[in-house]
């Protein structure tokens, strides 16, 4: 076995991942908890465009596990978002983590409490410097609950998010977090 440090990384989103992400969109597995409105590449592309370049709050990337594309992970400054801040009522400087794992392969192993722990450390209190992850599945999903739980977080409170320009985001979210000071450092084994 592996450590994850070993094996899980990430890089930016590029234009040339519109078309994966739209094949893993499109998965049945993947758009039953992750809804983007569509998951063509002309919806797609125009969408992700403003991350891509850098004009968007969001920082995207692409999972790599032992260095083939394995899914897609954002970071999301809270505050970039009034209305969305307002409905979730948390500290300043809040970031949120979305992913999925897109590569059916790299499913049911076990990898997504990896990734999300090494995202929320390496990126969200690393890179970003933020005092607080949130996560926010949909309470039915307990797959993903469990999955969090594992990389450290734990449900504060359940939100119905109204997003009035993206109604496909609307919805209830069972908000999970995880604070940077909290001392909860993990490198679960991957098991391969």
């Amino acid at each position: 076995m592996a450590e994850s440090g070993d094996s899980i990384a990430f890089r930016p989103l590029g234009s040339a991942d519109i078309p994966l992400l739209a094949r893993w969109l499109d998965d049945p597995e993947v758009g039953r908890w992750y809804d983007e409105g569509g998951s063509t590449l002309e919806y797609l592309t125009p969408l992700y465009a403003p991350v891509i370049a850098g004009d968007d709050p969001n920082r995207a990337f692409i999972v790599l596990i032992e260095g083939a594309a394995a899914g897609y992970v954002q970071a999301v400054p809270i505050d970039a978002f009034p209305a969305y801040a307002a409905q979730l009522r948390l500290e300043a400087g809040a970031v949120g983590i979305d992913l999925y794992i897109g590569e059916a392969a790299f499913r049911g192993r076990g990898l997504g409490a990896l990734i999300l722990s090494r995202f929320t450390e390496d990126v969200v209190f690393g890179l970003m410097r933020a005092p607080l992850a949130v996560i926010g599945p949909d309470p039915t999903n307990r797959r993903a609950v469990r999955c969090y739980e594992e990389a450290g977080f734990a449900w504060i409170k359940t939100v119905d998010v109204v997003d009035d320009d993206s109604p496909h985001n609307s919805g209830t979210e069972y908000l999970m977090i995880r604070r940077a000071d909290d001392g909860f450092r993990t490198r679960p084994q991957y098991g391969g």
